[in-house]
């Protein structure tokens, strides 16, 4: 029997889920590809001060903890495997910006329960 996946989100109305916070990002990225590519053009030109959001290849997400490991989406973006509910939190919220999108309405994260 499968267990439930430990972290959910809803990007327009569907359900994401992931086993990790990074696994849970990457679903987020790649609808986000589909319905915007452009946007995230513009979502990898923004940073925290220690790491991209996304990038098009590994060595660019984390630009001062090079051993930090990545993950590959299926859209081709890398994100950090490295990351706490609060970072996913604010990368979430700049996602919403660069797409047009609105935080807390259009992605809603974290989702407490399964519909």
């Amino acid at each position: 029997m499968r267990r439930a996946p430990k972290h959910l989100c809803y990007f327009l109305g569907e359900m994401v889920a992931g086993d990790n916070l990074a696994d849970l990002f990457a679903e987020v990225i790649d609808l986000a590809d589909y319905l915007d590519p452009g946007g995230l053009n513009r979502f990898s030109q923004m940073r925290t001060h220690a790491r991209a959001y996304i990038a098009r290849n590994p060595e660019s997400v984390h630009r001062t903890a090079k051993h930090l490991r990545t993950k590959r989406t299926k859209s081709g973006w890398y994100v950090s495997r490295n990351v706490s509910r609060s970072q996913v939190v604010g990368a979430l919220r700049h996602l919403c910006e660069c797409i047009g999108l609105e935080f807390g309405s259009d992605i809603r994260f974290p989702a407490r329960q399964w519909r």
